[in-house]
This record gives structure tokens, sequence and C-alpha cells, in this order.
């Protein structure tokens, strides 16, 4: 998909570098790794939205780049609800902690999954598409 020319560089993994900056940050406090969790979540999601704003707002993308990019950026949005909800087992402790917790890591690994291909697909229509006049 990407050329070996066009390498990602450590600016376009941002998001990810906010999530990883965000939790250890908040490891500082004194919170429950819910909590950590569904922050860093929220800013990284953050992060990942204002990038895209950014995109939309500086090239001309096609039908196909926005329905890409709106895909990725819907189910970011979905799979931190999921890590949102699954904090609510954590804070008010529903089920055991070993259920809870992988239940918690599975999801963020989950989500770090689709926030690496969306990373990956927003540089693709970046250099794919062209600046706006």
């Amino acid at each position: 998909m990407l050329e070996k020319n066009q390498k990602l560089s450590a600016a376009d993994y941002s998001p990810v570098l906010t999530f990883v900056i965000s939790f250890f940050i908040f490891q500082l406090f004194d919170w429950q790794d819910a909590t950590h969790f569904v922050l860093a979540t929220f800013i990284s999601l953050a992060t990942f939205m204002i990038e895209l704003h950014l995109l939309k707002e500086e090239k001309n993308l096609t039908r196909k780049s926005i329905r890409q990019t709106n895909f990725y950026s819907g189910l970011l949005t979905l799979f931190f609800l999921f890590v949102f909800a699954s904090g609510f087992l954590h804070w008010f402790r529903l089920i055991p902690i070993s259920w809870r917790t992988a239940i918690l890591l599975f999801l963020v690994i989950a989500y770090l999954v689709v926030l690496f291909r969306a990373i990956r697909t927003l540089h693709f229509v970046k250099i794919t598409s062209e600046n706006k006049k």
C-alpha cells in the first residue's frame, strides 16, 4: 500500500504517542487502571479526530477516501465506547477482577490495532489526495 520511500514518520503516529504518554502521566495519580485506559483512549481518539479534521480541511478527498476515513473514525469511537463501558465493570465491581481486566485489556489492544490501521489509512489518503486550491 505504501511505497518504500514514503514511510510513516513519528508525527504520523501522534495518536498512539498521545495514548502512551497520557497513560503514563495518569499513572502518577492514584486512580484505577480502568480510569487510566479510558482517559488515554479518549485523548488518543481526540488526537486522531483532530488530525482527520485537519486532513479534510487541507486536501480534496474522493468519496472513497471520505468513506474510509469515516469508517475508521466511527470504529474508533465505537471501541472507545466499549472501553468506557468496560470501565463501569471496574468502577462498580460487577464481575471478578480477572474477567474485568481481561475484557479491558482485550478492548484496549483491539483499539490500538484499529488505531494503527486507521493511521496507515489516513497517511495513504494524505499522500494520494490533492491539496485544495
